[in-house]
């Protein structure tokens, strides 16, 4: 991942500013919802897990509703 994110950075100046902004907020769960190309609308309810010894580490579900 830290190589994809190097090259692009280094390739592209509008990915360099966005990602040095990091505005991408958490989200723990709820509703979520996709425009599937072939399928249309789909609904999705997410329960993410976090890992107790790994904060760093998440599980995200993501259950059809």
């Amino acid at each position: 991942m830290g190589e994809l994110v190097a090259s692009l950075t280094a390739r592209s100046p509008d990915f360099a500013r966005l990602w040095k902004a990091q505005t991408v907020l958490g989200r723990e769960g709820g509703e979520r919802h996709f425009n599937h190309p072939a399928q249309g609308n789909l609904s999705f309810h997410q329960t993410t897990l976090l890992v107790a010894a790994r904060q760093d580490i998440k599980l995200v579900c993501l259950t059809a509703r």
